[in-house]
């Protein structure tokens, strides 16, 4: 009997676990420290995806095409051609502008977001050329705009495609000038709503590229009977977003 003791002893160490290899209470070392780096990564991916979320400063940069009624430039071109007088009418219907835009989540979904935007946009000059010979006549329209927006956001993150829709004011400066035998000039300066929709696909943190849709809500200048400029309408942009 006493001779079987340290057979059973022997019997019972072989069973029991090791600690520090998969031990009931110790655990493995080797397992605890993969899933320990995994959650780390998975806390370290989560967090930069958040931080494409969260509240960002930008700026951007557009170039496109837009409405463009210059009817008493145009009116003028057809009086010169039906009197036989040299003449000619260059409509320039693209638009360059600038922007700075701040975004900030709109609730606990970080896909929310609540946008603010502030612009500077140039159209293109429309030009008259013309008048009998002897006479020289240059009639020259220049239009720049400050739009000021508030729009909602959809963000989707990186590799995704964002979309956005907003409404705000744009405050608009229109100038006609005459030159050769003629000079003086006109301007007016003007506030008018507008409303705009979009999408971005956002190619990093910090680039995105995208199309602009703004329509202009009754942006007819007009000043002492003469219209000066109507960018009233709508029109596209392609844009370029940098995020801080």
């Amino acid at each position: 009997m006493i001779a079987l003791l340290p057979v059973a002893a022997a019997a019972q160490n072989s069973y029991m676990p090791k600690p520090g290899n998969g031990s009931l209470f110790g655990g493995n070392k080797e397992e605890k420290t993969t899933v320990s780096q995994t959650t780390k990564q998975e806390k370290t991916s989560y967090a930069s995806d958040y931080s494409t979320r969260a509240s960002n400063w930008g700026i951007g940069a557009h170039v496109g095409l837009t409405e463009n009624d210059p009817k008493d430039l145009k009116d003028l071109d057809d009086e010169a051609s039906a009197a036989g007088l040299p003449h000619s009418l260059d409509k320039n219907s693209m638009i360059f502008g600038l922007d700075v835009f701040y975004e900030t989540m709109l609730n606990d979904n970080a896909a929310d977001k609540l946008g603010f935007k502030a612009g500077w946009d140039m159209y293109g000059e429309n030009k008259l050329k013309g008048g009998p010979i002897g006479d020289v006549l240059k009639l020259t329209e220049t239009t720049y705009a400050f739009p000021l927006t508030v729009y909602y956001k959809r963000d989707n993150g990186i590799k995704n495609i964002s979309w956005f829709a907003g409404a705000g004011a744009t405050i608009m400066r229109s100038k006609l000038k005459a030159s050769g035998d003629y000079e003086g000039s006109f301007s007016k300066t003007k506030v008018f709503p507008h409303i705009t929709v979009g999408g971005e696909y956002r190619f990093t943190e910090v680039f995105a590229l995208g199309l602009d849709v703004r329509y202009n809500i009754a942006a007819k200048m007009k000043k002492d009977g003469l219209i000066l400029s109507d960018r009233s309408g709508i029109g596209g942009a392609l844009a370029a977003r940098f995020y801080f």
